[in-house]
């Protein structure tokens, strides 16, 4: 045996040793890494080693969300939530890879039963506002959102939201009032300029929401 057929030896043996959760962390750092193929064929190897490890579904399946992948993704959920079903994160995720495939009802489920898991998720109130305003409901997006604030009251994205939803039912001054709160939390918002520049021109207010488009313009 040379000396590279040597190491390929040591290589397979050295593989043999490892766990499920030894590939899932390898996973986890080419995750970090930005390497989102090669952690899914780490969490792939977790899987091949121990089927039943919810983790190596629920990684893998943030894996392919992030590329994009949602109906993969939904696929790992689903039998993340089978191994494990009181998870909230799992859900969580696969209301979101849900919202994106535009199938807002699977997404509200979903959310609804983070929160129920963990009704401190202020995530999980923002997303489910999302998905309410998506379906036009915006009553309920607010009060989602005004949850989302009581739990987190610097969540920038959900004063954005609400500021959306309430210029959705013609009350723009309260939008204008959320979009100048996110403005403060985060002065380089984007969307908060443009859309309290929308508000600002529905109500005539030509001037400030020229300006708030040129400072978006600037960011």
């Amino acid at each position: 045996m040379n000396e590279a057929e040597q190491r390929e030896e040591e290589q397979r043996e050295e593989t043999k040793k490892l766990t499920a959760w030894d590939y899932i962390r390898r996973g986890n750092r080419a995750y970090n890494e930005g390497h989102k193929e090669a952690a899914i064929e780490e969490y792939s190897n977790a899987i091949q080693m121990d089927p039943n490890t919810a983790a190596a579904y629920y990684n893998r399946g943030v894996a392919y969300r992030k590329l994009g992948q949602n109906e993969k993704a939904i696929e790992d959920y689903n039998k993340a939530i089978e191994l494990d079903p009181n998870d909230a994160d799992t859900y969580y995720n696969r209301g979101f890879a849900y919202d994106s495939l535009g199938q807002y009802e699977m997404a509200i489920d979903d959310y609804n039963k983070t929160t129920e898991l963990n009704p401190n998720k202020a995530d999980a109130y923002n997303n489910r506002g999302v998905a309410y305003r998506k379906l036009g409901q915006n009553e309920k997006a607010i009060d989602d959102y005004n949850k989302a604030i009581e739990l987190d009251p610097n969540d920038t994205f959900a004063y954005n939201n609400r500021g959306n939803a309430y210029g959705s039912l013609g009350q723009y001054e309260k939008a204008i009032n959320d979009y100048n709160k996110a403005i403060q939390l985060d002065p380089k918002c984007k969307n908060a300029y443009l859309n309290r520049a929308e508000a600002y021109r529905t109500i005539g207010k030509e001037d400030l929401a020229e300006a708030d488009e040129k400072t978006a313009a600037e960011l």
